[in-house]
């Protein structure tokens, strides 16, 4: 009999956090946080918000940018930037770390830089010609994509 409960109680439940995890809301640029508006100010001057919103997962609150260029910029609950896609135009170099933005220009001249991403341990470069690098926190080249 308690097994019986403990099953209907999983699927209750299996049910209803779906539903709770999925916490997009609209949000104004003034309740994105501090390191998030400066960090937009800094490397984005004169870029138009599109749209932000807060996204909140079962655990997890992050925030969305998109410029009017089509620019998105996701960052952490904290505001730390996490990644930065640009469809359009060349990311800024501004918030490339100068190893790998030296090794980026060096070993392709000619390429933009249109997506960078980070996490716990390494980046991740996409290249205008599809390309991938994969850096490691000290910026050494660790790996590839094409």
């Amino acid at each position: 009999m308690k097994s019986k409960m403990w099953i209907a109680l999983g699927l209750m439940m299996a049910s209803i956090l779906p539903a709770q995890a999925d916490g997009d809301r609209m949000i104004d640029w003034e309740q994105l946080p501090a390191p998030a508006r400066e960090f937009l100010t800094t490397h984005f001057e004169g870029k138009a918000l599109s749209l932000a919103k807060e996204d909140r997962e079962l655990f997890e609150l992050r925030y969305e940018v998109v410029l009017v260029g089509g620019e998105k910029i996701e960052f952490s609950r904290s505001g730390v930037w996490e990644e930065v896609s640009c469809r359009y135009a060349s990311i800024p170099s501004t918030i490339v770390p100068y190893e790998i933005l030296s090794q980026v220009q060096r070993r392709y001249p000619e390429v933009a830089m249109t997506e960078i991403s980070r996490e716990r341990n390494r980046y991740e470069v996409q290249l205008a010609n599809g390309m991938e690098l994969i850096f490691d926190r000290q910026g050494r080249l660790i790996g590839w994509d094409d």
